[in-house]
């Protein structure tokens, strides 16, 4: 961690106010390089573009810390610190991971959404999307906005049953259909192979 230390070229993560949230959501981000934390305005800025975060384009910033992603090679996809036990960081490469990241796949309802689901302004794509809704414990599925690309992440089961859905020109619901974790080894954050690859 770099503290009082922030870098331009990120993008805000509306869905993060605590640090330990911002680390979980560029840690399942495969984009993810690195991440500002606003510790006075609780506002986590995620960047994608290591250029960005080099030594000689970082900026003197009170109240604002810079986390580095470590590179890919090194065995933990942790911070270099991330104000948690780093106990947190050796079960993240445990199977049964408490981090929410999870393997569960998705069904498919094209050109159709679902009421009462709350925009994450920071999954861009549809594969950010349905990372941010695996490593969301509470996240029952999405809907994906396929004209204006936006996501909007469902919490109640409820509301994406088949009489509560709508059709929706453009729009996609992907409904979480839970897997068994057996099947799976763990790679790292939002990483999964199958057992027999």
């Amino acid at each position: 961690m770099f503290r009082d230390t922030n870098a331009n070229g990120a993008r805000e993560d509306l869905t993060a106010n605590r640090v330990s949230e911002c680390n979980k959501n560029c840690r399942c981000d495969s984009d993810c390089v690195a991440f500002d934390f606003d510790t006075v305005n609780d506002k986590c800025w995620i960047h994608t573009n290591e250029r960005n975060v080099e030594p000689d384009r970082r900026n003197d910033s009170p109240g604002v810390d810079l986390y580095i992603r470590k590179p890919k090679g090194e065995k933990q996809q942790c911070f270099e610190h991330v104000g948690v036990p780093q106990s947190h960081c050796a079960t993240m490469r445990n199977l049964l991971s408490t981090d929410g990241c999870s393997t569960d796949n998705f069904i498919i309802f094209e050109d159709t959404n679902a009421n009462g689901a709350i925009e994450d302004t920071a999954a861009g794509t549809v594969s950010r999307c349905r990372e941010s809704c695996r490593c969301d414990s509470d996240c029952v599925g999405f809907d994906y906005d396929t004209v204006n690309d936006k996501c909007w992440i469902h919490k109640n089961k409820d509301n994406i049953e088949p009489r509560r859905r709508n059709p929706a020109p453009g729009v996609d619901l992907y409904v979480r259909e839970p897997s068994g974790v057996n099947k799976f080894r763990f790679l790292s954050c939002c990483k999964w192979r199958g057992a027999s690859s």
